[in-house]
């Protein structure tokens, strides 16, 4: 039986999800990855967001080498204007963990205005 979780294992957590994301910007400088805004909750994960741009073609194709590099199979959904983009990974981390890693982003739908670029 355990008892409830205390601050100190989120922070645990979340120490072990910075490393894991320092990892991440020292492959994504090696690979030449586009630059993320990134996202550490107090869960054993990460979220990268695309950085937003003018061209959701760009935004799509930043979303798109982060899910390749990680191993993440990119789903999209569509709801009205706006397509959702997601990708989850998982990258290990120490003590013989795994840390999800979420890809995520939307743009607008093909024929929202953005001249096909989402498609």
């Amino acid at each position: 039986m355990t008892g409830p979780r205390t601050d100190t294992d989120a922070l645990g957590r979340q120490r072990q999800a910075v490393t894991a994301l320092a990892g991440l910007l020292d492959r994504a400088r090696a690979e030449g990855l586009p630059v993320m805004d990134w996202e550490v909750p107090p869960s054993l994960s990460l979220v990268a967001r695309p950085r937003h741009d003018d061209d959701p073609g760009v935004v799509r194709a930043d979303w798109r080498r982060w899910c390749d590099a990680l191993g993440a199979p990119g789903r999209e959904a569509t709801v009205g204007a706006v397509t959702f983009l997601s990708g989850l990974a998982e990258v290990p981390v120490p003590g013989d963990r795994r840390l999800l890693v979420a890809v995520v982003t939307e743009v607008p739908a093909a024929g929202a205005g953005d001249g096909g670029a989402g498609r």
